[in-house]
């Protein structure tokens, strides 16, 4: 007799350790579940327990179709045994599994069913899963209602796994909700108990909400790692990890990461497609959505929310329906919709609901969009209330939701005439942005946020423009710049992973090249590249900034500065360039053409300098490309100098420029072809380096990269001129022989291939003997030269986020310290490139200052079409 029971409590016993096991090792789980619900020696209750036990083991699986099916059969099998407390048990991880496919009404009628069925701790378990439910319909109240409850009771129970998770839940609603410190105590609790019960996969949850928490903290460089453990943690265990992929869509959103924002999402969106997540998935496409709108891709960001919100809608989410229906009205905006008093009901009707629903953010972007739809219809009064309730809704929120509350009051204090206190927000706002970047430490994160002045900016301009202040433009146009390069990084704290990475990705490239060369199949390498790319990112993410004090710009300090010289400034507002140009100390400003027609010039102007520096086609047709390219210049010069009265030979000139102007080699124009001309990132940046004493010029590096005929000879020439120099060429010329060369030297030239990618800046690079020194090696050197000439295609490029953001090798070393940067726009021949080289350091030796210098080495080439073309593309950068 004892034998036979004990026959039956085995399989009862394996079952219940499989229920124990979904958890932690769900793929064991399964195995265990499936041979007890498979024996004919397994009674019911151990059936239905093991059958329990599987649908919960291939939920954590993200299998959840097949999950419920389980669930089902449990329940069946249960309610014909009268086995009252393990049907409620069944039921009670049903709704789990409904909630997880997006069938919230029909999870909460299941969590009801299991109510009046289960007895003891067990309804202390359904109340906490019962608050996951109704936080995912955005039941903020009631889910936070049913935690604490739930929690009271399972900490007296001593229920340590379900206390676990449900405080883990609770944690991220507090987050959610910026109760920032109840977060931060429910998860720490949750991961001290979920460490003591040894869950990997647990942990890997806490990890990736602990990320979260921190992101709404305004720790981004924080939250990034965090994800990124998770992540990893997630995939070791075979589990998809697509709620994390769309929290880090949703954090380089807000960091104006918007092309990394889409691609991340769609990741999210495939795989939650594939595991059958209905509940992530919706909220995929609504992130992508999202981040498609910034990225200026109005059509994918009206189909993605009208995909989420059709889901919404069939899952019940009305709370989350109704951020897809925010955002599928800024589509409609964003792709033209004509502005009018229906979109502006709508876009008042919505804020009100959003704010109802307490959705911060969302909430405080409909009511300004709502100000501005009523503004432009003459409702000065309706705006005001509109900007009133924006500023009360985003004033606790998270930074970057404070700032857009200032900007907001901004816009009011502007409508109602009150400019002295619409300065003093767009400042404030101004202040919180900056803080917020400085804690940043990768200059790719700093250039997004930088996107978050832009606004802040216009308005300053605006309002200066309104004023007739030509120092008040000037002022203002400076929020954004050089907020990319003035924080200084520091190094990651795992510095020896990152050289690894970037070791790591020298090699993938020399076996690509190899490949290629072959004729091999590169697609294994090119993906092998692409993984340690976004490692090396990810790594390199991990610094954080160390602030470099940033002065306003007194105009007394600028005439200082300036001296003789002459600044030009540019700014860009409602799609028109000005000018703001300050000669003997009296600023001056003028309106000058549309953006977009400037940049076409731009554009042409470039794609007629490649194909002269190129040197390609009949002498009798280089010399009418010339004179197409003459001619451009000409007409930028009549667009951008002619109105500043700026049309012939003169002083020195420091520009700076705005969005489209960038890419522009200043000297081309004919009133500037003379000129020592230094373009400089930001004025207040120029005039912090000017007062700054000149650095000595004692340790000069020279290095000649590979497979460039004439490198080598413009080194070795060089090495003449400079017989202190220690030149590296050849097989001496690796990465880090030539970096550690550059750590603390004086001056550097380094003659070698370029190349600028436009996708992802960071990773231009400068090709040396074993391969490229991306922008990423350059940000692990402790102190970069001072002066820095790279005689590389293209190495003066950079790219230009919303904000004046800058990326690119150039942005890389000035904001390391680098005071002048001298390289080209555009690719530049080699015979000519070394006559210039070699002219511009003999006359700095001679103590010339580098834009002086280089106007110099100018007029040292001959005048034909590669010297023409040659003296165009140098730009001098920074600070002569």
């Amino acid at each position: 007799m004892a034998r036979a029971v004990a026959d039956r409590e085995m399989p009862l016993a394996q079952a219940t350790s499989a229920v124990s096991l979904a958890q932690t090792d769900p793929a064991r789980s399964l195995a265990l579940a499936t041979s007890v619900a498979d024996a004919r020696a397994s009674g019911n209750e151990a059936r239905a327990v093991a059958l329990r036990a599987a649908g919960l083991a291939l939920a954590e699986l993200h299998r959840p179709a097949d999950a419920l099916r389980q669930l089902r059969r449990s329940v069946r099998l249960t309610a014909a045994a009268g086995l009252r407390q393990r049907e409620g048990e069944a039921r009670m991880s049903a709704a789990f599994v409904l909630c997880t496919l997006g069938r919230t009404r029909s999870a909460l009628t299941e969590a009801d069913r299991a109510e009046s069925l289960l007895d003891g701790d067990a309804r202390y378990r359904l109340q906490a899963q019962r608050g996951a439910i109704l936080y995912s319909t955005g039941s903020t109240e009631a889910a936070l209602a049913q935690y604490g409850t739930a929690i009271t009771g399972l900490v007296r129970s001593k229920d340590r796994l379900w206390e676990a998770i449900a405080r883990n839940n609770r944690g991220v609603l507090h987050a959610a909700e910026n109760r920032l410190a109840a977060a931060t105590r429910d998860l720490e609790r949750a991961a001290e108990l979920f460490g003591g019960l040894d869950m990997s996969l647990a942990r890997a949850h806490i990890e990736h909400n602990l990320g979260f928490l921190a992101a709404r903290g305004g720790d981004a460089v924080g939250a990034l790692e965090r994800y990124r453990r998770a992540e990893a943690m997630h995939r070791a265990a075979g589990v998809p990890p697509t709620l994390i992929l769309i929290t880090r869509a949703e954090l380089l959103l807000g960091l104006r990461l918007a092309d990394e924002a889409v691609q991340v999402a769609r990741q999210a969106v495939e795989l939650c497609a594939a595991a059958r997540r209905a509940v992530d998935l919706a909220q995929a496409r609504l992130v992508l959505a999202e981040a498609a709108l910034v990225a200026g891709d109005g059509t994918l960001a009206l189909s993605s929310a009208e995909d989420a919100l059709r889901a919404f809608h069939r899952q019940g989410r009305t709370s989350w329906a109704l951020v897809a229906r925010w955002v599928r009205l800024e589509g409609r905006i964003a792709t033209g919709a004509a502005p009018g008093p229906a979109l502006l009901t709508e876009s008042r009707r919505l804020a009100g609901q959003l704010d109802v629903a307490r959705w911060q953010a969302f909430g405080l972007e409909a009511r300004i969009a709502a100000a501005r739809l009523a503004a432009d219809l003459g409702r000065t009064a309706e705006a005001r209330a509109e900007l009133a309730r924006a500023v009360v809704t985003g004033h606790r929120g998270p930074a970057l939701t404070r700032a857009r509350a200032l900007y907001a009051r901004a816009l009011s204090s502007r409508l109602a005439g009150d400019r002295a206190g619409a300065r003093r927000a767009l400042q404030r706002a101004t202040t919180v942005v900056s803080d917020y970047a400085t804690a940043l430490g990768s200059l790719d994160l700093r250039a997004g946020v930088a996107g978050h002045v832009a606004d802040l900016t216009e308005l300053g301009v605006r309002l200066a423009l309104e004023d007739g202040s030509a120092i008040g433009v000037l002022r203002w146009s400076e929020l954004g710049r050089g907020l990319t390069l003035t924080t200084r990084p520091a190094p990651p704290p795992d510095d020896a992973e990152l050289a690894a990475r970037l070791s790591e990705l020298r090699q993938v490239l020399a076996d690509l090249r190899e490949a290629t060369t072959a004729g091999a199949d590169p697609r294994p390498l090119l993906r092998h590249q692409a993984r340690v790319e976004e490692a090396v990112r990810a790594t390199g993410r991990q610094s954080r900034g160390r602030s470099a004090s940033r002065d306003p710009l007194p105009l007394r300090h600028l005439r200082d500065a300036l001296g003789d010289r002459v600044l030009l400034s540019y700014v860009e507002c409602a799609g028109l360039l000005y000018g703001v140009v300050v000669r003997d100390g009296r600023p001056a400003i003028a309106p000058l053409r549309p953006a977009a027609e400037v940049a076409a010039e731009v554009r042409s102007l470039l794609a007629g300098l490649r194909r002269l520096s190129g040197g390609y086609g009949a002498a009798g047709a280089l010399v009418q490309r010339r004179v197409v390219v003459q001619r451009t210049a000409e007409r930028l010069q009549r667009a951008l100098l002619a109105p500043l009265g700026i049309t012939g030979a003169g002083p020195a000139v420091v520009v700076v420029p705005a969005g489209p102007l960038h890419p522009l080699p200043w000297a081309v124009l004919p009133a500037l072809a003379g000129r020592a001309v230094t373009v400089a990132p930001s004025a207040a940046l120029w005039v912090e380096a000017e007062q700054r004493p000149r650095a000595r010029a004692d340790r000069v590096v020279l290095v000649a990269g590979p497979d460039l005929p004439g490198a080598a000879a413009e080194i070795a020439e060089l090495a003449t001129a400079l017989p202190r120099a220690t030149a590296l060429t050849g097989p001496a010329a690796t990465a880090q022989a030539v970096l550690s060369a550059l750590d603390g030297a004086d001056v550097a030239h380094v003659a070698c291939h370029g190349e600028f990618r436009p996708e992802n800046p960071l990773f231009s690079a400068l090709r040396l003997a074993d391969g490229p020194v991306t922008g990423y090696d350059l940000q692990r050197l402790r102190k970069v030269p001072t002066t820095v000439v790279l005689s590389a295609c293209d190495a003066a490029r950079t790219a230009v986020t919303p904000g004046e953001g800058l990326l690119g090798l150039s942005a890389a070393l000035l904001s390391l310290g680098a005071r002048t940067l001298v390289a080209p726009l555009v690719p530049v021949p080699d015979e000519t490139t070394r006559t210039l080289a070699v002219a511009f350091h003999r006359r700095v030796a001679a103590g010339d200052t580098a834009d002086v210098a280089l106007a110099v080495a100018r007029s040292a080439l001959d005048g034909g079409v590669a010297g023409y073309a040659t003296g165009a593309a140098f730009v001098c950068l920074g600070h002569g």
